[in-house]
């Protein structure tokens, strides 16, 4: 059993002072996911060395999830000089999608006792690593 990220066992918002303030129960939960990692360039006959790119991307149901799909992909750069081959460069961006029914609940706080409160929507990232 999952908690609904909106309503109570009585179909109330989570944010309504009548609610129980316990989520309702949602039944199963699944994910569907993909990867993807593909080597652009090899330093000579060593696999490890070179330049990959890579993606991944999920899915989750959004009655019950957070998070209801993600996305991040990058260039890995590793061993590209000779003199230092375990040198390893990256960069990278990913994006996470805050499920509508989630989003909806912030919109319920905001409608029944604060204006202000804030509506998520999305989490995005880019980075840069040099090991």
């Amino acid at each position: 059993m999952f908690s609904d990220q909106r309503f109570d066992g009585m179909g109330v918002s989570l944010a309504d002072p009548a609610s129980s303030g316990t989520p309702g129960l949602v039944r199963g939960d699944f994910g569907v996911f993909s990867v993807f990692e593909q080597k652009l360039y090899r330093v000579g006959a060593d696999d490890d060395r070179g330049i990959g790119v890579f993606a991944r991307a999920s899915y989750s149901p959004p009655d019950r999830n957070v998070t209801d799909y993600y996305a991040d992909t990058g260039l890995e750069f590793i061993g590209l000089a000779d003199g230092r081959p375990k040198d390893k460069f990256g960069l990278a961006v990913a994006y996470a999608h805050v499920s509508p029914r989630a989003r909806a609940l912030d919109f319920d706080f905001r409608r029944l006792l604060t204006p202000g409160w804030p509506a998520r929507s999305f989490e995005g990232l880019v980075t840069a690593v040099y090991q």
